[in-house]
């Protein structure tokens, strides 16, 4: 019986050829085993190289060349944005959930919707558009296509999920209406109620008699004060006819000082 003693050399242009003893050898990143196999940890590109094994015994020796080529490093899936999100979406308005992703090979992405149907990209429906570029495009958004999207994306070397929670914006709506023109008395105080709920939640803002829209105290007359709920959704305004006892609100008497309470939504009237 011969024994067989295994050899490996590396040629790689403009480097000097290592010879790495016969086997077994244990290097930093490279290992000969006993059986010849050459084993090559954590490769990169610089590893690219003919890499020749010699096998011989008292009996001749044999040779075999193999072409190592490294491309690229391959690199697990990576969301360019990493976080979870909430979207609030304009009803009706074409609505893009982005889920950008950066690995080698290029990850395949995928979109499970708030129903648990799964979406592969290239889809196209009368609802729903997938990219390949991870962009998921929503036609028309209603309060039935709100709730919890989630994007995976995957390719050889790893998975990775996020969440994207949509909402669907509500218009402002005012939920106080007057029934009957406002009455105020000279000298006495009064307050104008404007609450209005919606998603966002509104901004208020009142418009005085002459047009003037409230940021501060100051004298005002009696006449019509609109207030106006304001979000990304839309706006919604009602109108208080504010009088006096010697006349509608039509007329230009002075009533008072004006303060606004924001955080309350309404409007107090003193003297």
């Amino acid at each position: 019986k011969l024994e067989i003693q295994h050899y490996w050399t590396v040629k790689q242009l403009g480097n000097p050829s290592p010879k790495y003893s016969g086997s077994p050898y244990y290097g930093s990143r490279i290992v000969v085993h006993k059986n010849g196999t050459l084993e090559i940890r954590n490769i990169r590109p610089s590893d690219t190289a003919d890499f020749v094994c010699v096998a011989r015994n008292n009996g001749g020796e044999s040779m075999l060349v193999v072409q190592l080529e490294v491309l690229e490093m391959l690199r697990r899936p990576m969301f360019k944005n990493p976080f979870n999100e909430k979207i609030i979406a304009k009803p009706g308005k074409t609505t893009t959930l982005n889920c950008s992703v950066d690995g080698n090979p290029p990850p395949d992405i995928s979109w499970m919707l708030p129903n648990g149907t799964w979406f592969s990209s290239g889809i196209k429906t009368s609802q729903f558009l997938t990219g390949s570029n991870g962009i998921l495009t929503i036609y028309s958004p209603d309060g039935d296509k709100a709730g919890k999207y989630r994007c995976a994306a995957r390719n050889k070397v790893g998975y990775i999920e996020k969440l994207i929670i949509l909402e669907v914006g509500q218009k402002p709506n005012i939920l106080t209406y007057p029934t009957r023109p406002v009455t105020g008395v000279s000298g006495e105080s009064l307050s104008l109620h404007c609450l209005s709920d919606g998603n966002p939640k509104p901004t208020i803002a009142w418009t005085l008699p002459g047009g003037h829209v409230l940021d501060r105290p100051q004298i005002n007359r009696k006449g019509n004060y609109v207030c106006k709920a304001h979000n990304n959704a839309g706006d919604s305004s009602v109108t208080h006819c504010l009088e006096d006892v010697y006349g509608p609100c039509i007329e230009t008497l002075s009533l008072g000082i004006i303060f606004l309470l924001s955080q309350k939504h309404f409007l107090k009237i003193s003297h």
